[in-house]
């Protein structure tokens, strides 16, 4: 019973992605893009970056001057300035 469940689903979401991926196309194609909007633009996404590699201030600080969570920082850092190549030396653990 409960693979034929899971089944039924997995069936219903290949229609639906088969019936909507035409409109998401033209979507597409007029420049529309799905997915939810950034927090941060660039220029404070570098301000954050720059105040963690640059500074002492700690990252709640960080991320309470800019409105954003912790995992929120973490993704942009890991995103726009690769972890490895940030100076984690000022930090102690």
């Amino acid at each position: 019973m409960k693979k034929k469940l899971i089944e039924n689903k997995k069936l219903k979401k290949q229609r639906i992605l088969k019936q909507t991926l035409p409109g998401r196309l033209a979507a597409r194609n007029m420049g529309k893009l799905g997915g939810r909007p950034k927090k941060l633009n660039s220029d404070k996404i570098k301000i954050a970056i720059d105040l963690y590699t640059k500074t002492l201030k700690p990252i709640t600080e960080i991320c309470k001057e800019l409105g954003i969570s912790r995992p929120t920082f973490y993704t942009y850092l890991r995103n726009k300035h690769k972890i490895n190549e940030v100076d984690c030396s000022h930090i102690s653990i």
